[in-house]
């Protein structure tokens, strides 16, 4: 074999090789451009998909949403906004809104420009509106600018609106409701005033009542504070025995006045229940003897007979309060010779029996005035006298029966009245020998 020959078996062989190694590269870029093929159409299917996707959300969405330019062009529609004008969106997209809504269109051109502008969202803007039927509807409206990335710039405004019409009924319907309420608690609010009327009288007559027992207090107490002080003087000075027994009588009398004017303070306790009872061993006979020096000179000096009778069965000391008996019987008496022009005042001390218990009796008798059968419970009313003209002609507050009955309730008794007008009255009270068994 000759060189030429040699030579053109070697360069058959190279180009065999090339051949070769060319359809392996060929091979190669199909099976890549078939990948990309592939890739491609994977990518173009995942796109549709994904577009399908965001139209389907898009329209599903519950709320009108309108994409315009700054001209008002519809560049995009979701179908819940074509249902709510009546159209379709393809008769929508493309065409001038302010054109196709001529009704409130200023308004929506001066707030889209507004939000393309000054790139700022307008939120949460209540608006109504006339639906396509001629129906009244309320919407909730938020302006969000529409950016263009490529451009970087604000291509126009996306228009998001939620009919909340349903919701603004019921909100009506509950402001019709607060209404009738407010004009239902207007006509309680008239009852309550009633009510208030009827409760700031009864507080005016308790501080009626709260006034005239200060006034009262004060007016007794200023003298009677003379009266102890000067008596306290006169004992200090050269005085003879009988003397001094007068000064001593004088001013024990004016202290236990003293004592029952404060305890009238104690009105208002009484009422409230706040008034405390101290039970000890009380003498009848010292009680009434105190009682008669307290009380006898004022009926003399009108020319009364005062007498005292007690009976000899009453036992010598029983248990009581004798601060609380003695403001009682204080006011009994008081009251009789008050009202008794001429005759006597008598004190009656017998043991009597109530309930089966044993009992002791103070009765106070006069010849005064007397009261009527009908106005027998009256004066045990604060305030009240058996007749109008009673306080003028003999004055008083019309407390001390009330006092007297409520203080002999606490003392486990019981107060009576027997009386027959002009010829004079009976006051009773009935007391327990043995309190704490009467409980």
């Amino acid at each position: 074999m000759d060189y030429s020959e040699k030579q053109l078996l070697i360069d058959s062989n190279d180009t065999g090789r090339d051949g070769s190694q060319l359809e392996q590269q060929l091979g190669q870029t199909e099976k890549q451009l078939h990948a990309s093929e592939e890739a491609w159409s994977n990518s173009i299917k995942k796109l549709k998909r994904s577009r399908r996707e965001f139209l389907t959300i898009f329209d599903s969405v519950p709320a009108v949403i309108w994409y315009r330019d700054r001209e008002g062009k519809i560049l995009r529609v979701n179908q819940c906004a074509a249902d709510s004008v009546g159209r379709s969106k393809n008769e929508l997209i493309g065409k001038n809104y302010y054109e196709l809504f001529p009704d409130g269109a200023h308004r929506s051109r001066q707030q889209d420009l507004e939000v393309i502008e000054s790139g700022r969202p307008l939120r949460q803007q209540l608006r109504q509106f006339k639906s396509f039927d001629g129906t009244i509807r309320w919407a909730v409206v938020d302006r969000i600018p529409l950016n263009d990335k490529k451009a970087g710039a604000i291509i126009g405004v996306m228009v998001f609106a939620q009919d909340i019409t349903e919701k603004k009924i019921a909100e009506d319907q509950l402001i019709s409701a607060k209404k009738e309420i407010e004009i239902r608690n207007e006509q309680l609010k008239a009852y309550a005033n009633e009510a208030e009327d009827s409760a700031r009288q009864a507080h005016l007559s308790n501080k009626a009542k709260s006034e005239i027992l200060a006034s009262s207090s004060h007016d007794l107490r200023t003298p009677m504070n003379a009266i102890i002080g000067f008596s306290n003087l006169l004992r200090d000075t050269e005085i003879d025995d009988e003397q001094i027994e007068y000064v001593e009588m004088i001013n024990k009398s004016a202290n236990g006045l003293l004592s029952l004017i404060n305890d009238i303070l104690d009105y208002s306790k009484l009422e409230a229940g706040k008034l405390n009872i101290q039970v000890t061993d009380c003498n009848v006979s010292d009680f009434i003897r105190e009682m008669e020096a307290t009380m006898a000179p004022g009926a003399r000096q009108k020319g009364l007979d005062f007498n005292v009778q007690i009976d000899s069965e009453i036992p010598e000391t029983f248990p009581t309060d004798p601060v609380r008996l003695k403001q009682c019987m204080i006011n009994l008496i008081g009251n009789a010779i008050k009202f008794t022009k001429k005759g006597h005042v008598t004190i009656n001390v017998r043991p009597v029996s109530k309930d089966g218990q044993p009992c002791i009796q103070f009765s106070v008798e006069d010849t005064g005035v007397g009261i009527a059968k009908d106005k027998q419970e009256l004066i045990f009313k604060a305030y009240s006298q058996a007749e109008s003209t009673t306080d003028r002609v003999f004055g008083g507050t019309g407390l001390g029966l009330s006092i007297t009955k409520k203080l002999t309730n606490l003392l486990g008794g019981h107060i009576s009245i027997t009386s027959e007008p002009e010829k004079g009255s009976v006051f009773s009270i009935i007391l327990p020998l043995n309190p704490k068994e009467n409980k």
